[in-house]
């Protein structure tokens, strides 16, 4: 049998309650990150959609994901 310290069981309890808070913590920020790509993207999309109909709107979208992959990307105006 092993033995264990007095107290040893709210130092256990202590450093759970610590590493759940880590996770909702993580997690909300993960979820923040995400809404802001996802808005990001929406308007940078939307601008295209105006600028572009059609054909061409496929056209441009494909230009700038690439450019946006490649690093250069000029913000659609």
């Amino acid at each position: 049998m092993t033995q264990t310290q007095p107290g040893a069981g709210k130092l256990a309890r202590h450093w759970n309650a610590l590493g759940r808070a880590g996770q909702i913590l993580a997690i909300t920020l993960l979820t923040l990150i995400c809404a802001i790509i996802v808005h990001k993207g929406y308007n940078d999309i939307s601008r295209i959609a105006e600028k572009h109909s059609g054909t061409d709107f496929w056209v441009e979208l494909a230009r700038y994901a690439i450019g946006n992959l490649a690093g250069g990307a000029k913000k659609p105006e």
